[in-house]
């Protein structure tokens, strides 16, 4: 996929997050920000971006506390 067909299509795939994540109840503030996560790990698939373990199109904030609680309690 090309990034103009990429760049076409980001409204559409928005708006399906946007959807998804409103089907299960959560409110505006939360379905906009599951939407945008979506959005920026579509974007590093897209540009084949690989964190520090190798790991394509994920990203991890130490520095951000509901990366650190989501990581905890993946590793539960």
């Amino acid at each position: 996929m090309t990034e103009n067909e990429f760049i076409h299509i980001v409204p559409q795939l928005r708006q399906i997050a946007l959807q998804i994540s409103q089907g299960y109840g959560v409110g505006c503030d939360e379905a906009e920000d599951i939407a945008q996560d979506a959005m920026l790990k579509l974007w590093a698939i897209k540009d084949d971006i690989h964190d520090w373990l190798g790991f394509r199109g994920s990203f991890y904030d130490a520095y951000d506390a509901g990366a650190r609680k989501m990581f905890w309690r993946q590793m539960d």
